[in-house]
This record gives structure tokens, sequence and C-alpha cells, in this order.
């Protein structure tokens, strides 16, 4: 599922081999694309004019298609055609937009993450952050960083200009989901070990959110939100709440306690761009005085020469 930027469609895709598109206010389906395969993902672009989906099958293709502009004004009579199809050599998991409508971001099985540039056709960098699947990317609000999430219990920032890993986080189990926080110097994970794994092996019966330090990589305290795996987290984009979802067939949104984002560890970031720009400021702001102090010494000694 995604809803476009100003809220008004919602694009679905599903193992119907179907991606459609409903009006948000009325419920009413506005286009129904049929695909070559089940689809795994989707997304509308900044601009609302595209959308990507992911096909899965025995080649797996990422398919970007173009929107009319009268979308939800007049009906849809022409037919849908891709305007960029990409192969990809690997099953891929998950995908999104870049920070531009040039490029799209997107994680395989093999552990991969791989930035493909819509202007060039081509892949402009990849990397491999994980040695298991890579279930979910997202980045964060300045779209400086990602966060990868993989099977193998990790969880990787990424640079999002060259896919370097910047921190990694360790958890118990996997990984299936990730959150940064967009006013903290913290990041919430969410997953679990699979139904059969907890019930032959003794496994934990409730499922937390860890809270990892972005910066130092510590864990800082978890909190239980479901009896399943969880699938999904996600911030507030306030920073004061976050929401989970889990195979327990729950959805939970929960409020953190004001010393989470005021006076825990981290709550302050060590780095960001007002921080920066306060910072500049700051030393212009001494400059300007240490002139000014300047001249006033050299006023007193002019005084001083005259007597």
């Amino acid at each position: 599922l995604d809803v476009n930027f100003e809220g008004t469609f919602l694009a679905t895709a599903g193992l119907d081999y179907f991606v459609r598109i409903f009006d948000v206010k009325t419920g009413e389906q506005l286009v129904a694309i049929e695909m070559d395969g089940p689809c795994k993902a989707i997304g509308f672009s900044h601009d609302d004019r595209m959308i990507f989906t992911v096909i899965s099958g025995k080649q797996c293709l990422i398919k970007v298609y173009n929107l009319p502009d009268t979308l939800g004004v007049e009906p849809v009579k022409v037919k849908f055609n891709a305007s960029i199809t990409i192969e990809a050599d690997t099953e891929v998991t998950c995908c999104a937009w870049g920070p531009t409508n040039e490029t799209l971001y997107y994680g395989d099985k093999e552990g991969q993450v791989i930035i493909y540039n819509i202007d060039t056709r081509k892949e402009s960098s990849f990397a491999q952050p994980h040695n298991k699947a890579v279930n979910r990317i997202h980045f964060s609000q300045d779209y400086l960083t990602l966060i990868s999430c993989g099977m193998d219990n990790y969880a990787c920032l990424l640079d999002a200009r060259d896919l370097k890993t910047v921190q990694k986080y360790h958890s118990t189990y996997p990984v299936f989901d990730a959150s940064i926080s967009p006013i903290s110097d913290h990041v919430l994970l969410g997953g679990g070990t699979s139904a059969e794994l907890v019930t032959t092996s003794g496994g934990d019966s409730t499922f937390s959110g860890q809270f990892f330090h972005k910066v130092h990589e510590n864990l800082m305290g978890q909190v239980k939100l479901h009896f399943g795996t969880i699938i999904i987290v996600r911030y507030h984009p306030s920073g004061k709440m976050f929401a989970s979802a889990g195979v327990d067939g729950h959805v939970k949104m929960c409020t953190l306690p004001e010393f989470a984002y005021t006076n825990a560890p981290g709550a302050k970031p060590l780095w960001s761009r007002q921080t920066e720009e306060e910072e500049g400021d700051a030393e212009e702001y001494e400059e300007g005085e240490d002139y000014y102090e300047g001249d006033e010494e050299t006023e007193e000694a002019a005084e001083l020469d005259d007597i």
C-alpha cells in the first residue's frame, strides 16, 4: 500500500496480479493495471506523477508507470504501459524512491541494496550490508541516510549517496522493519522469529520493539508490543509516538514518555542541519563581536595619543 503526497489516492499491489488506485475520499477504484505476476511492492513518486511496482516470478521486474494529470478528475480510458522496466538479477524484496524522482533504491534476497538511476537506466551504486535477505528499507526524514532491515538479525544505517554502512544494530531475531526518529538519535527495530520456532523451540511468546542509539549502536530499551512477529514499525512525524503492526492481527499506536525525547541518551541529535546553521551563525556573531571590540580598542588608543 502507498498513499500519494496529497493524501488523495491510495495505490495497492497484490498477489492477484493487479495494481489498483483508489480515491481515498470516496473509495472508488480509479485504475486497475494487470501485471505479469504477483506484485510485492508499490510506491508513488515524490510529485505523484509516477508509480513503481515490484513484480515477482521467473524474472523479477520493477516497472515504472506514468500517471495521467486528469487522474481522479476524468475516467481513465487509456491503457497503461510501463515507461521503465528494470530486470533484476535476483528476487527484489523491497523498493523505495530516492531523494528525488531520478533514483530507485531496492533490496534483494541476497542481502544487497542497489541504487538504480532512472535517467541513465543503469545501476549507479550497490552494496551488500546483509548476508541474508533484506526485508525493508526506509529513509531518514532528510534523505541523507537510509536504514535496511535483514533476516541476518541486523539493521544497517547506510549513506544515501554511496550505500556505505555508517552503523549496524544487532537484534536477537530477524529484523522485519526499522524506523529512524525524526527528532532524536534513536532507531526503532521490529521483527521476530517464525511461529513454528516459537512453538517448537520455546522462543519468546511476546515480541518487543527495540530502541537503539543511532550513533553509539547500543540497545537502550525495549517495549513488549505483540504476540507475534512485528512486521511494521514507524515513528510519527512528530517523533513523539510510534506505530507497530504484527502477525497477531493487531496495530498499535504508542505515545513515548516525554523523557524519551528530552532527557534520554540521544534525545538531542549530535548533528543536524539546524545545529550546523546555528553554529555558523554563532561563529559569524563572534567574529563580528571581536571586530567591534577591536574598533573600540583602536578608538581608546587614539584618545590616549591625543592626551
